[in-house]
């Protein structure tokens, strides 16, 4: 009876012990359920507009990264598009008839981009696609783009291309993001803007002489500056 009743002594021993470390564990998940809920309203509320924010920048970076990487590049439009052409001849056509010294050694590469664009019989001609060439170093590209300033209204006379002569040129290579917001930034700065310019493939804005110039970084800088509250003067 004595080794029963010390048994006993022990058994209720031991399950308060349980008791005790199952209450320290209820309320060590209670904790962490609530810190989990504070974290959830938390995300939900405050931290969206910040995540949103930070994927924006992230998007603004990587843009800008990407059109560091076409400082020496340039984009020739107005060149009619034959089988078997050889781009890098095109390019040294180009560059004697705006009287740039340009070597084909000179060309790290050139090739038409975008998806071909086929003919339809009765059609109206197709426009070709523009060449997309990356000189070795970036003073040459400057030099290209002074020398289509200055000799605007140069055309294809001589290249022994098929069609007629037409009017080519020789702009900055912008990314395909840069592009289209170029475009429309130059839309929407027809009503009241002088300026519409890129400058190292960021794109800048400015309503008159003597005012300020924007960047134009994405869309909402558009509806920001010119369709918004904000009325720039």
């Amino acid at each position: 009876m004595s080794d029963i009743r010390q048994q006993f002594v022990n058994f209720n021993a031991q399950m308060e012990r349980l008791l005790t470390s199952v209450d320290g564990l209820t309320k060590r998940v209670e904790c962490i359920e609530n810190k989990v809920s504070v974290l959830e309203n938390k995300y939900a509320s405050n931290d969206v507009t910040g995540l949103v924010d930070t994927v924006e920048r992230l998007k603004f970076d990587l843009n800008d990264r990407e059109q560091e990487l076409l400082l020496t590049d340039v984009e020739i439009t107005g060149l009619s598009e034959a089988n078997g052409e050889n781009p890098m001849h095109l390019v040294c056509l180009v560059s004697k008839k705006l009287g740039v010294e340009l070597e084909e050694r000179d060309i790290v590469s050139a090739v038409r981009v975008g998806p071909k664009r086929g003919m339809t019989e009765g059609a109206a001609p197709v426009k070709p696609r523009p060449l997309a060439v990356r000189l070795s170093r970036r003073a040459q590209r400057d030099n290209m783009l002074r020398a289509a300033r200055v000799r605007r209204g140069v055309n294809t006379e001589g290249f022994e291309l098929p069609g007629p002569t037409d009017r080519f040129y020789v702009n900055k290579r912008l990314t395909k993001t840069n592009r289209q917001l170029f475009y429309d930034t130059r839309q929407a700065g027809t009503k009241g803007w002088k300026y519409v310019w890129t400058r190292d493939g960021r794109i800048y804005a400015r309503k008159k002489n003597d005012t300020e110039a924007r960047r134009i970084r994405c869309e909402a800088d558009i509806k920001k500056y010119f369709f918004g509250a904000l009325k720039v003067k």
